[in-house]
């Protein structure tokens, strides 16, 4: 099964990927030189042409999906595939080459110390371009920063729409029955947190997209903004549910 500490297991590192292969060579190179024990998960979410080429097919395992169905679906099928096939931990990273692979390591290594289930890679300069596009993302962030802080009692580090995490198994089986849709990250963190899993934060640097732009425009920050508040409504409810009743005096 997973490994205790003192004997780490293997760790499934999955690379969601949409209309971005660019970087992905290079990328799984890097995951290569990690060692043996990180294999990578290409999830091609309905590209317009195939992102995993002869090249990389026999470097990592992939999966084709017939339509792009977003973050959810393809952190529910890296969580299955890892517990179906017993994988330690679970590393989500960016195709488009935003994400250090170096810093893989140290979050794998605060889980196996046994001290923490889930480690949130906490970005320390993202991007502060005047855009339309860059100030819908900033809007949204502190939104969920703010309501995640209330839903968590400030448990929560301060980036929970991080796209680099790491989990255990433990984790994974916690969070395999909730619905994951697209950008799931401020949900899953907030959940994690609310079912007793010990959740951490390290600071990493974001560098330059190589290639594409952020699918969190206008229109999609505004539909995430809906969802977002459906969801935390439904978890202080879920929460007011939990508490004893008072009982009434005789």
């Amino acid at each position: 099964m997973t490994g205790s500490p003192g004997e780490p297991g293997r760790v499934l590192v999955f690379i969601p990927s949409f209309n971005d292969g660019a970087a992905l060579p290079g990328l799984v190179q890097s995951l290569g030189a990690l060692g043996p024990r990180f294999q990578p998960l290409l999830i091609d979410d309905g590209s317009a042409t195939p992102v995993v080429g002869p090249a990389l097919e026999a470097e990592c395992l992939h999966v084709r999906l017939p339509a792009n169905f977003g973050l959810g679906l393809c952190t529910h099928i890296a969580f299955s595939h890892a517990l179906r096939h017993q994988y330690a931990v679970v590393v989500r990273i960016d195709a488009d080459g935003q994400h250090d692979v170096r810093d893989i390591a140290r979050m794998v290594a605060l889980l196996d110390s046994g001290d923490t289930d889930l480690v949130i890679g906490a970005r320390s300069n993202q991007e502060r371009r005047a855009t339309p596009d860059n100030l819908a993302r900033r809007l949204m962030k502190q939104y969920f920063t703010t309501f995640a802080a209330l839903l968590t009692a400030g448990a929560l580090p301060r980036d929970v729409n991080s796209g680099l995490f790491a989990v255990n198994a433990a984790t994974m089986a916690a969070l395999r029955g909730t619905t994951f849709e697209r950008f799931p990250e401020p949900e899953m963190f907030i959940v994690a947190v609310r079912a007793g899993l010990r959740v951490v934060a390290v600071d990493v640097k974001q560098r330059p997209r190589r290639e594409g732009r952020s699918t969190l425009g206008v229109v999609a920050a505004l539909r995430l903004f809906f969802r977002f508040t459906v969801f935390a409504v439904g978890q202080v409810f879920r929460r007011s549910a939990l508490r004893p009743r008072p009982r009434r005096p005789e």
